[in-house]
């Protein structure tokens, strides 16, 4: 199925955004999401007069088409607008309460579907208190309904309206969950700083990594050109960049394990052998392995994880996206 010009620029940006997802977080992303799913209850499914509409992920994007991004509303409920992840913990919450209420319809324990739905309820009727722009599409009446039949005692429908109420949850996710977690749950780099100790001066996070990125390839340069004395002390220029930056990491990392692990002890020793292998006669094949090292224990390592998401958050908040 191809979706034609005539769609809703909603639709439009759904596709183009899941596209973009499904390269970017792959089978790692897409595990954590199903091993968070609840357990399912093996009932019908009851019949939805609006049901999800189905997208064919596999057409090319035509250019053009634009990301829709969540309504502004939901800042209110992350971090730095709110002292806590409200939304997420609102979330974590549902889960929890529809974990519970699948498990005791397994057990038989109309109790205790019963206390679990009080609390399904209660948190899910305040999702569109939050966020008004999706109060239709939250459909409440279903959560409304399940409530309704837990209090009757009626395990069969609440089974069923369980079932309905998931299918709306797993279409909301789709669409949301990865655009909502790159923008809400992602640092904005942009705004930490970095003191460069070289001149004192103090650097936005892009523009250190642009002066370290220069540095890095002039290293390279000289060491492949036969410069070794200035690529000598070009690996001290680096060394000393990249200090200045582990100092940035506890803008966000409250424990010294994560610098460690990417700027600690590893990466010293790797510089030391690299100044070793920097002398007359030059041995390239030894001084291009600590050289890789460095590389794949600092770029590597580090952009893996955050250099992705965030030129992902970048591009989509970005007015000419």
């Amino acid at each position: 199925m191809r979706i034609n010009s005539t769609e809703t620029g909603h639709v439009r940006g759904i596709r183009k955004w899941l596209i973009c997802v499904s390269l970017l977080f792959g089978s790692v992303y897409m595990s954590v999401v199903e091993a968070a799913q609840p357990p399912v209850i093996q009932n019908k499914i009851a019949e939805d007069p609006q049901p999800v509409a189905v997208i064919d992920h596999t057409q090319p994007v035509e250019p053009g088409w634009e990301v829709v991004l969540p309504p502004d509303s939901l800042a209110k409920w992350y971090k730095p607008q709110n002292k806590r992840q409200v939304w997420l913990h609102s979330m974590f919450k549902l889960r929890q309460a529809m974990q519970a209420i699948d498990y005791y319809l397994q057990q038989n324990d109309p109790a205790l579907v019963r206390k679990w739905a009080d609390t399904l309820q209660s948190t899910y009727a305040k999702l569109p208190e939050m966020v008004p722009e999706w109060r239709d599409a939250s459909r409440q009446h279903i959560s409304v309904s399940l409530h309704e039949a837990a209090q009757n005692g009626n395990l069969e429908k609440v089974a069923d309206q369980r079932q309905r109420l998931q299918k709306f949850c797993d279409a909301c996710h789709q669409q949301w969950q990865p655009l909502v977690t790159a923008i809400y749950r992602s640092p904005d780099y942009a705004r930490v700083m970095v003191s460069d100790s070289a001149t004192g001066e103090s650097l936005s996070y892009p523009k250190m990594m642009q002066k370290i990125s220069t540095t890095l390839g002039l290293l390279k340069l000289k060491r492949e050109d036969g410069f070794i004395e200035e690529a000598r002390k070009t690996t001290e220029i680096l060394e000393l960049e990249l200090q200045d930056l582990a100092v940035s990491c506890s803008n966000c990392h409250r424990d010294e394990a994560s610098t460690e692990r990417i700027l600690g002890a590893d990466l010293v020793a790797e510089f030391q052998s690299l100044r070793q292998t920097l002398v007359e006669p030059h041995d390239p094949k030894a001084s291009g392995k600590h050289l890789g090292a460095i590389g794949f224990t600092v770029c590597g390592r580090c952009h893996s994880i955050h250099r992705t998401l965030g030129d992902l958050r970048k591009w989509m908040l970005s007015p000419e996206s």
